[in-house]
Protein backbone atom coordinates (compact mmCIF):
# COMPACT_ATOMS: atom_id res chain seq x y z
CA UNK A 1 0.00 0.00 0.00
CA UNK A 2 1.51 3.21 -0.79
CA UNK A 3 0.30 6.75 0.13
CA UNK A 4 1.53 9.98 -1.89
CA UNK A 5 1.16 12.60 1.23
CA UNK A 6 1.80 16.21 0.96
CA UNK A 7 3.01 17.82 4.96
CA UNK A 8 4.65 21.10 5.06
CA UNK A 9 5.75 21.94 1.34
CA UNK A 10 7.03 18.55 1.20
CA UNK A 11 5.87 15.60 -0.97
CA UNK A 12 6.33 12.03 1.11
CA UNK A 13 5.71 8.71 -0.44
CA UNK A 14 5.03 6.17 2.50
CA UNK A 15 4.60 2.94 2.11
CA UNK A 16 2.88 0.50 5.16
CA UNK A 17 5.28 -2.37 6.15
CA UNK A 18 3.40 -5.92 6.03
CA UNK A 19 4.80 -8.21 8.73
CA UNK A 20 5.05 -11.20 6.58
CA UNK A 21 7.75 -13.49 5.29
CA UNK A 22 7.95 -15.83 2.57
CA UNK A 23 7.88 -18.44 5.82
CA UNK A 24 4.72 -17.57 6.29
CA UNK A 25 3.31 -18.36 3.70
CA UNK A 26 -0.41 -20.19 4.12
CA UNK A 27 -2.01 -20.68 1.07
CA UNK A 28 -0.83 -20.32 -2.81
CA UNK A 29 2.43 -21.16 -4.66
CA UNK A 30 5.67 -18.94 -4.29
CA UNK A 31 9.05 -20.12 -5.76
CA UNK A 32 7.27 -23.93 -6.41
CA UNK A 33 6.47 -24.09 -2.80
CA UNK A 34 2.64 -25.03 -2.48
CA UNK A 35 0.84 -24.28 0.69
CA UNK A 36 -3.05 -24.77 1.38
CA UNK A 37 -4.97 -24.02 4.78
CA UNK A 38 -8.23 -25.67 4.86
CA UNK A 39 -9.94 -21.87 6.92
CA UNK A 40 -8.81 -19.86 3.85
CA UNK A 41 -9.68 -21.85 0.77
CA UNK A 42 -13.34 -21.57 2.56
CA UNK A 43 -12.98 -18.30 3.01
CA UNK A 44 -12.05 -17.86 -0.79
CA UNK A 45 -14.12 -20.16 -2.13
CA UNK A 46 -17.52 -17.79 -0.28
CA UNK A 47 -15.92 -15.10 -2.19
CA UNK A 48 -15.14 -16.72 -5.31
CA UNK A 49 -19.22 -18.00 -5.63
CA UNK A 50 -20.46 -14.08 -4.93
CA UNK A 51 -17.91 -13.06 -7.50
CA UNK A 52 -19.08 -16.35 -9.90
CA UNK A 53 -15.46 -17.90 -9.97
CA UNK A 54 -14.42 -20.96 -10.62
CA UNK A 55 -11.85 -23.01 -9.05
CA UNK A 56 -8.62 -23.97 -10.70
CA UNK A 57 -6.58 -27.26 -10.50
CA UNK A 58 -2.62 -27.38 -10.26
CA UNK A 59 -0.61 -30.48 -11.17
CA UNK A 60 -0.30 -31.30 -7.80
CA UNK A 61 -4.71 -32.23 -8.07
CA UNK A 62 -5.14 -29.07 -4.71
CA UNK A 63 -8.01 -26.60 -5.76
CA UNK A 64 -7.29 -23.05 -5.09
CA UNK A 65 -9.83 -20.12 -5.98
CA UNK A 66 -8.99 -16.70 -7.01
CA UNK A 67 -5.87 -15.92 -9.63
CA UNK A 68 -2.25 -18.35 -10.03
CA UNK A 69 -0.26 -15.58 -8.70
CA UNK A 70 -2.66 -15.60 -5.06
CA UNK A 71 -0.73 -15.23 -2.03
CA UNK A 72 -1.76 -15.69 1.71
CA UNK A 73 0.49 -14.90 4.34
CA UNK A 74 -0.07 -14.89 8.48
CA UNK A 75 1.64 -11.97 9.83
CA UNK A 76 3.65 -12.26 12.74
CA UNK A 77 0.74 -10.17 14.39
CA UNK A 78 -1.51 -13.30 13.88
CA UNK A 79 -3.73 -11.37 11.03
CA UNK A 80 -4.11 -13.18 7.51
CA UNK A 81 -2.68 -11.09 4.57
CA UNK A 82 -4.08 -11.39 0.68
CA UNK A 83 -1.33 -10.28 -1.76
CA UNK A 84 -2.22 -10.01 -5.48
CA UNK A 85 -5.71 -10.17 -5.26
CA UNK A 86 -5.36 -7.29 -8.42
CA UNK A 87 -6.18 -10.47 -10.87
CA UNK A 88 -9.46 -11.60 -9.50
CA UNK A 89 -11.21 -9.82 -11.75
CA UNK A 90 -10.17 -9.25 -15.85
CA UNK A 91 -8.86 -6.57 -17.15
CA UNK A 92 -10.81 -6.12 -19.96
CA UNK A 93 -13.48 -3.40 -20.86
CA UNK A 94 -17.09 -4.45 -20.70
CA UNK A 95 -18.28 -4.55 -24.20
CA UNK A 96 -22.00 -4.14 -23.27
CA UNK A 97 -20.98 -0.03 -22.65
CA UNK A 98 -19.47 0.09 -26.49
CA UNK A 99 -22.52 -1.12 -27.52
CA UNK A 100 -25.12 1.15 -25.99
CA UNK A 101 -23.35 3.55 -26.72
CA UNK A 102 -23.32 3.28 -30.46
CA UNK A 103 -27.31 2.10 -30.63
Amino acid sequence: MLHLVHFRGYVVLASARVPISEQNLIYGIVNNKEQWDAQVHAALKRVGKRLNLAERVTSSGRRYVGPSNLQVYRGSDGRNYVLHQEFFMPREAPTYLLISIFV
